[in-house]
């Protein structure tokens, strides 16, 4: 049975209200705060980050990690294809929970990226995401991108490629809500090795960090917890406004 500790963080944005993400740690869905070191055998991880206008993506954030947390609880004679199954599952049962709220509202737009982990208990793990929330992996010190951004410069160029249209660069192609004719979540299957790290974050943390220095600050001594802060803290200092969350695991022995 592989083992980690995961730690987490959510905060608001510095120039926002309320806070448009969610964090989703094994089955409770949080909007604000730290969620400390703690050690963990198996579950479901993830970031959702709310798109709407008027405040409307903190609904659509929250129904979309609800819909998660009810869909993904992870047991111990789970295989990698049935967390698969289950996340597409959950992918479904928010689409329609965020279609829902939209049309209740009258809103042209309401949808949710998510980018997660979701760990079996032999050690193999899912992972999954839509819209431009990334996961990344650091292993034997070497940084590896390990979600696809679901936004034009990524499709046709990849991390870090300025897409010349600015009136549509950076706009989402993917998210729960969207109705991209039921295909909202990507999925891929990994193995998880002793002493990987994983990161999850929204794009209030990613994009404000060099590809260098975030290899850089996985790859200290820090705890988790401690990395949660000094990377949010990072990000804020390179001058992000944006809502931020993350979750950090190492994988032990």
């Amino acid at each position: 049975m592989t083992k980690f500790i995961a730690a987490a963080k959510t905060q608001a944005g510095t120039n926002h209200p309320v806070n448009e993400d969610r964090l989703l740690l094994d089955g409770d869905v949080l909007c604000y705060g730290l969620v400390g070191d703690c050690e963990r055998e198996m579950g479901c991880m993830a970031v959702f980050d709310g798109v709407s206008e008027g405040g409307h993506g903190a609904a659509a954030s929250t129904l979309a990690a609800q819909a998660f947390a009810q869909t993904t609880q992870v047991f111990g004679a789970d295989s990698i294809d049935v967390l698969q199954d289950r996340l597409r599952m959950a992918g479904e049962r928010a689409e329609n929970d965020v279609e829902s709220y939209a049309a209740r509202y009258g809103l042209p737009v309401a949808a949710s990226t998510v980018a997660g982990l979701m760990v079996a208990h032999d050690g193999s793990a899912a992972i999954f995401n839509a819209g431009d929330s990334r996961v990344y992996r650091l292993r034997d010190g070497v940084l590896a991108v390990l979600s696809y951004d679901h936004t034009p410069e990524s499709r046709l160029g990849g991390v870090g490629f300025e897409y010349s249209d600015e009136s549509v660069s950076h706009c989402i192609e993917l998210a729960v809500g969207l109705n991209q004719g039921g295909r909202n979540l990507e999925i891929n299957t990994t193995t998880l090795f002793p002493g990987d790290r994983y990161l999850i974050c929204s794009d209030g943390i990613d994009g404000e960090i060099d590809l260098a220095r975030l290899q850089q600050m996985l790859a200290s001594d820090s705890t988790c917890a401690q990395l949660c802060e000094e990377l949010y803290a990072e990000a804020r200092m390179n001058g992000s406004t944006d809502d931020a969350t993350l979750i950090v695991i190492e994988i032990g022995e």
